[in-house]
């Protein structure tokens, strides 16, 4: 099923690109185009927590990945954060399913950063993530993989994508989830630890743009503490595909819905945080 959604099943590719070609054009348009100001936009967020926002571009864009999809597979399950029927995957036993995330990164696209993107998601009736498509728009950065290869396209030019990353950590950029202080004393302590043995570390505030870094051989890694599965979806076939790792904080093999997550561009990285970890009990 992986190879053939690779080869035949373009039209989940276009609709990241769809996606992201809207919420680039909202995004130029804003930031580069025009004289408006943070204060004088129109797109007033909602506030879902008093950490988290949701745009109008997260619901459009969502709305283009359903449609485009849709036209193709009528009959599959689409799941998504706004959608609000996450609660339900873990018992969905389908043979094909999709979990989107049409903006990751709302934060840093509200506040014109451009370390955003689209995410999608196939997952198979175990809910196996069994392809992964990420788009970062403002870059032009197209990924894809199904476990077994990935594949990078970047302003039209397409190449076959392997492991670039082989180095120590003490030389090598860890990322690392957003406002770890926030998150949980354990991830605080983590990130202490990270810092203290890595060339250096960054919180980009993105998930499948950390992902994009591991995969075209700007990071090493990328550590998530408490995590959602529309978050590492994408990025679990994509690291597989570049002959990375992809484990729960332990070790052990992770699935979507896993919280606690790290992906390394090699085994030797991976190997190294894995030690690093079991210095600071959860």
């Amino acid at each position: 099923m992986c190879k053939k959604i690779i080869k035949n099943d373009n039209y989940i590719i276009n609709a990241a690109l769809q996606s992201g070609k809207f919420l680039l054009d909202g995004f130029q348009s804003k930031y580069f185009f025009s004289n408006s100001n943070l204060n004088e936009m129109d797109n007033i967020p909602t506030f879902k927590s008093s950490s988290e926002l949701v745009l109008e571009e997260d619901i459009k864009s969502q709305n283009i990945i359903i449609e485009s999809i849709n036209k193709f597979d009528p009959d599959s399950k689409i799941y998504s954060e706004e959608l609000s029927n996450l609660n339900t995957l873990n018992v969905d036993t389908s043979n094909r399913k999709y979990l989107i995330d049409p903006l990751d990164g709302t934060h840093n696209y509200y506040y014109g950063l451009p370390f955003w993107g689209v995410s999608i998601a196939v997952l198979d009736s175990y809910n196996n993530s069994v392809f992964g498509v990420i788009y970062l728009p403002f870059y032009d950065l197209l990924i894809y993989g199904d476990g077994d290869q990935t594949f990078t396209k970047h302003k039209g030019i397409s190449i076959k994508s392997s492991s670039t990353r082989n180095t120590l950590i003490s030389k090598s950029l860890i990322c690392y989830d957003s406002n770890p202080f926030r998150i949980s004393e354990y991830a605080e302590k983590l990130y202490r630890l990270v810092s203290r043995f890595s060339f250096c570390i960054r919180t980009t505030g993105s998930a499948v743009f950390d992902t994009a870094l591991i995969a075209t051989g700007s990071s090493s890694a990328r550590i998530w503490n408490n995590t959602n599965s529309y978050d590492i979806a994408a990025s679990i076939p994509i690291v597989n595909g570049i002959g990375g790792k992809i484990t729960d904080h332990t070790g052990k093999k992770c699935s979507i819905f896993t919280s606690s997550v790290v992906a390394s561009s090699s085994s030797s990285i991976h190997t190294e945080l894995l030690d690093l970890f079991k210095q600071i009990v959860p």
